[in-house]
């Protein structure tokens, strides 16, 4: 039998100061209060107890409505709340009623977004012509996953290395997954990353046209420099002419 329950723990620092020895003790009140409910029957209980100086102090009989003190120093205290009949009759409703529709709301809640299924965003990358391939999943929930390569629609095992995976800031997953492989193999076998993940496949194709490169990348940056330099040496160029005819007419007309 399942059930959920929903306790709650305050704490509050009390100063007792003695005015004979005229020194101060510190002691503990602590508070405990929780409902129980069974999905199966709908039954439903609930609880609070107080403790001072860690011993029970207070505890109340939800079934008979009414507190017990477990220390002859609760008396007092059970009898004045016993009295209070609208504060008991709340604290009633509260344990039977309010605390359990709020457990409710924080089960549904809770269910609902365990069970929802966010799927990957995949990718593949290299550093260098050379480098391993990494197949990489990002961003999916539940954390259960498969990634495995396969080479001409055979899986590849002795040359893969699986990383675990990890979570990320969102409460979504990453896994990374790596597979060791020549250039002429790469172009020459058809080798294919494959995703699974609660119930729907994902699979990517690892030609080495489709796969993003850092060398690619710092390729085409190299570019855009030689391109920036080409341009400022044209401009500078142009810049002395224009300088130079300038000086040549001032020469002609001093003279």
């Amino acid at each position: 039998m399942i059930s959920e329950t929903e306790k709650v723990f305050k704490t509050w620092r009390l100063q007792e100061i003695s005015f004979s020895s005229n020194q101060t003790s510190a002691r503990t009140l602590q508070l405990m209060y929780s409902c129980e409910w069974v999905e199966e029957t709908g039954a439903t209980e609930g609880h609070e107890q107080y403790g001072y100086g860690g011993e029970d102090f207070l505890l109340f009989d939800l079934k008979n409505e009414r507190w017990i003190a477990p220390v002859r120093q609760g008396h007092i205290t059970k009898i004045k709340w016993d009295a209070n009949v609208p504060k008991l009759k709340a604290k009633i409703h509260y344990l039977n009623h309010t605390c359990n529709e709020w457990l409710n709301k924080y089960v549904s809640n809770r269910r609902r977004l365990l069970q929802r299924t966010v799927p990957p965003q995949v990718t593949l990358l290299q550093k260098e012509p050379f480098s391993r391939v990494t197949c990489h999943a990002t961003g999916f929930y539940p954390h259960a996953i498969m990634i495995f390569w396969r080479r001409d629609g055979v899986e590849v095992h002795d040359d893969v290395v699986h990383e675990e995976t990890l979570p990320n800031g969102d409460g979504t997953y990453q896994k990374r997954t790596h597979l060791t492989v020549s250039p002429e193999d790469l172009q020459k076998n058809d080798y294919k990353c494959t995703v699974k993940h609660s119930g729907n496949d994902v699979v990517l194709s690892a030609n080495g046209d489709s796969i993003p490169s850092n060398s690619r990348n710092t390729q085409g940056v190299s570019l855009i420099i030689i391109v920036l330099i080409l341009a400022f040496s044209v401009i500078v160029l142009v810049f002395m002419r224009m300088r130079d005819c300038k000086e040549k007419a001032s020469s002609h007309l001093f003279f």
